[in-house]
């Protein structure tokens, strides 16, 4: 498994992913964890019935996770959103290749 290099709020952290499914629906879910501090952020949301390989990207609590999927080409913003409350959430195509480098088995 590779780490990505993640600069945030000054400090430089090794991330790796880890992959698992939402029980209501099925939705992948992907999990943003720190090497040496455990639990870093949720890269997506479950916010609604997704087809298989889109996600809700959680921006509300983990903005910065669109820098990480674009750093390291791990999905492509499909133009849509979804909105749950106050909040909108893009859409992206996930690129599963990319994406299972990164990840560790749970």
């Amino acid at each position: 498994m590779k780490t990505m290099k993640f600069k945030f709020y000054e400090e430089e952290y090794n991330l790796f992913l880890t992959i698992d499914k939402y029980a209501s629906n099925g939705n992948i879910a992907i999990s943003v964890w720190d090497t040496e501090e455990g639990p870093f952020a949720n890269l997506t949301v479950n916010i609604c019935d997704l087809p298989k390989g889109l996600a809700c990207i959680d921006t509300n609590n983990f903005k910065e996770g669109i820098d990480l999927i674009k750093k390291y080409d791990l999905g492509t913003f499909t133009n849509n959103f979804v909105t749950s409350g106050y909040c909108t959430y893009p859409v992206f195509a996930l690129n599963m290749d990319n994406i299972k480098q990164y990840a560790k088995e749970v």
